[in-house]
């Protein structure tokens, strides 16, 4: 089973169709979606709330970077959702392992270095006839790490790049 007819509603109100994994991020107010015969959905429960929401690209899970959620605050702040809609991870983004993040630690010290670790956005890269799914991982102002995920185990594997903005 795949997710199909993917749809969201943006902050303004418009209504956007997603057909492809990795579309271009929508902030959203709700989504909803066909997944083994039923309508799902995912929406936000105020208006201080909102999200982007990325598919898989094998299409059975939705990548969810949500705002304004208490029980998803920065930086824990993206979860993965099952095609039926429920939760399979919440995320924390993972200790930093390249040498540009030891680099910056060893300049701000490292709880200041640990406390601006973030999500900034997923990617799937392909990797000749394969395709790895992978989060950008964000410290400092401008510096960001690229980690490979598993979505189903939702574990972080190797480093893929390091670079400045």
């Amino acid at each position: 089973m795949e997710i199909e007819e993917l749809k969201i509603v943006d902050i303004r109100g418009d209504f956007h169709e997603i057909d492809k994994p990795g579309s271009k991020p929508i902030r959203a107010q709700k989504a909803t979606w066909k997944f083994d015969s039923v309508i799902r959905e995912f929406k936000v429960a105020n208006r201080e709330q909102q999200f982007v929401l990325f598919l898989s690209q094998n299409k059975k899970e939705l990548i969810c970077f949500c705002k304004g959620y208490i029980e998803y605050e920065s930086p824990c702040n993206v979860i993965i959702l099952n095609g039926d809609g429920s939760l399979r991870h919440k995320l924390c983004p993972p200790m930093p392992i390249s040498d540009s993040f030891a680099r910056y630690e060893k300049k701000v010290g490292s709880k200041e270095a640990l406390s601006e670790v973030r999500f900034v956005q997923p990617e799937i890269i392909k990797q000749g006839p394969k395709e790895l799914f992978a989060f950008w991982i964000g410290f400092g102002y401008d510096w960001y790490e690229v980690r490979e995920f598993d979505l189903v185990t939702g574990r972080f594997g190797k480093l893929i790049r390091a670079a400045r903005l």
